[in-house]
């Protein structure tokens, strides 16, 4: 359950890098892209996406660390890994793209 503790307060801390516009050196992808390619995303769009999404995780692992059964947490840690990653990809590749 400490894990719990130690994961949200990672990131919590990647959200506030993200949300002050300097983290987009650790979005995978983006950071290994040419000059041509990182020119169809808007980076300050993409940093703050990544903080919301740091920020929803946080929560949910604090949720989680209150919650004391294993089964129960499982229950809900899994499909909402699944789902803000799913939402992540579609809003990656339309709110934040160049237009």
């Amino acid at each position: 359950m400490v894990s719990f503790v130690i994961l949200a307060i990672v990131f919590l801390i990647l959200g506030l890098v993200f949300l002050m516009g300097k983290g987009s050196n650790l979005i995978a992808g983006y950071n290994t892209m040419n000059q041509k390619q990182k020119n169809k995303y808007n980076e300050k769009r993409l940093n703050k996406t990544m903080a919301m999404l740091c920020f929803i995780i946080t929560i949910i692992f604090i949720i989680c660390f209150f919650i004391k059964d294993i089964n129960t947490v499982m229950l809900v840690l899994i499909p909402s890994i699944i789902i803000i990653v799913i939402l992540a990809i579609i809003i990656v590749n339309t709110y934040c793209k160049n237009k």
